[in-house]
């Protein structure tokens, strides 16, 4: 990047996704601190806490790492991995990320939102270990499988752009206006998301309703 990021303007990896799947959920996150926990992220939260405290391990030629931390200082993200395999051959040391979901695959959103989140690990991991990784794998639960991921131009692409709409959004503190989707009945945040048509932050409009709770207070 052709400018010097502060510490506070790093991106972590899971608002990417958020952005991903929804700038408005991103915003609420990341930048008002809201959130609230449902079925589905309870599992998916057990499910990283299971792999990430898992211990390393050694075995044919292949060394697991997990809960690895990751750093880019030349795209400003930072975040952990779930599990990074090093797979030792005669002529070199092939890196390979993998990204764990609870559940199956999704729909098209929903797992372009996963790939991003993968290839910003394999940006993380290029940076630190100088070397170019061609592809990573998702881990669905649901289906008990991985499924390879290319790290073409397409999806580096669409990661690097993903970073700097985060990125910008996340430093202008604006909450995006409601959109509602397919999608948005399974929101662990579906609640807190209103009133759709409010522009301004939830930190924002909270102020706003404590400040008229207190005007009519005085009135009366």
């Amino acid at each position: 990047m052709a400018f010097l990021l502060t510490e506070d303007q790093y991106v972590s990896l899971s608002a990417l996704r958020h952005y991903a799947m929804c700038p408005r959920r991103c915003a609420l996150i990341h930048t008002d601190q809201e959130w609230e926990e449902n079925v589905l992220t309870a599992m998916g939260r057990i499910e990283h806490e299971r792999v990430h405290t898992g211990p390393s391990s050694a075995k044919d030629g292949v060394h697991t790492a997990r809960g690895l931390p990751l750093v880019s200082h030349r795209w400003g993200i930072t975040g952990f991995s779930d599990a990074v395999e090093y797979v030792q051959t005669p002529t070199e040391t092939r890196i390979i990320p993998i990204e764990y979901k609870h559940g199956r695959k999704g729909k098209e959103k929903e797992h372009t939102a996963d790939c991003i989140q993968l290839c910003a690990q394999v940006l993380c991991l290029e940076e630190m270990n100088q070397c170019r990784i061609p592809a990573g794998y998702l881990y669905y639960r649901g289906i008990r499988r991985r499924m390879k991921v290319a790290m073409d131009e397409t999806i580096r692409n669409l990661t690097i752009q993903t970073i700097e709409a985060t990125r910008s959004l996340l430093d202008s503190e604006a909450l995006p206006p409601a959109n509602k989707q397919e999608h948005c009945a399974a929101c662990s945040l579906v609640d807190i998301c209103l009133p759709t048509t409010r522009k301004h932050s939830v930190a924002e409009y909270n102020k706003q309703q404590i400040a008229a709770s207190l005007a009519i207070s005085s009135e009366e």
